[in-house]
């Protein structure tokens, strides 16, 4: 059985405007789609919120104070 998800993908600070607007975007869609399915009695869970971060080199992510 297929496994179906939702969504997003951007780059940048993950405190500022754009991600906190996408996340509420994904949060609508999720339970829009819920309420959908609540109705024809096929109700599921929202899962929580889960991310990938990675940044391009390793001194960028790791400081070492001394």
């Amino acid at each position: 059985m297929p496994i179906w998800y939702v969504t997003i993908q951007g780059q940048g600070d993950p405190d500022g405007i754009a991600f906190s607007n996408a996340t509420e975007a994904l949060y609508k869609l999720s339970y829009s789609i819920k309420g959908i399915y609540k109705k024809e009695e096929k109700n599921f869970t929202v899962a929580k919120l889960e991310g990938l971060w990675w940044m391009d080199g390793v001194a960028a992510a790791v400081v070492v104070k001394g």
